[in-house]
């Protein structure tokens, strides 16, 4: 699945949610555009989890920080806005009965309708993803749609050099 999307502007999102921080880049914007932070954050503060018995209970405050794209002032100078947030409550083991059952409100499960049954080939996770992991050709599965390789690991950067 693609992680970008638009022309004019490209929105590109990063990172996992069990990873150290997740993010967004917006290229595309003109110079002088002053981010409401006060907006944003009560828009981040909606959906930021543990608020209520029916989300997960861990708690992360879901405080922006722009590493690129933002002048002194707080507008945009035009290069690429890149915005992260770390995550701060990344326990992946409560997760562990889930690993293959996708979660309604999730992406996980919008992937599955969408793309059908996904099985994970091979994963670097064991090792907070900084090495590309071995395959062999009984990893895929002969009646597979379509496969998916994640080329680089933007959080750490592991990148594939050749296929």
């Amino acid at each position: 699945m693609a992680n970008s999307i638009g022309n004019i502007f490209k929105v590109t999102i990063w990172g996992q949610s069990h990873a150290p921080a997740i993010g967004v880049t917006i290229d595309g914007l003109p110079a002088g555009i002053c981010i409401d932070m006060d907006k944003l954050q009560a828009f981040l503060d909606r959906r930021r989890p543990g608020q209520d018995r029916y989300s997960t209970p861990r708690k992360e405050e879901d405080r922006p920080e722009f590493v690129a794209g933002l002048n002194a002032e707080g507008l945009t100078c035009g290069s690429a806005l890149t915005a992260m947030i770390r995550n701060s409550n990344t326990r992946s083991s409560d997760y562990d009965e889930l690993k293959s059952v996708p979660r309604p409100g999730h992406s996980d499960y919008a992937a599955m309708v969408k793309y059908g049954d996904a099985r994970e080939a091979a994963s670097s996770a064991d090792k907070t993803f900084s090495y590309i992991p071995k395959t062999k050709p009984e990893d895929f599965r002969d009646d597979a749609d379509y496969v998916y390789i994640c080329m680089n690991n933007t959080i750490y950067g592991t990148v594939y050099k050749q296929l």
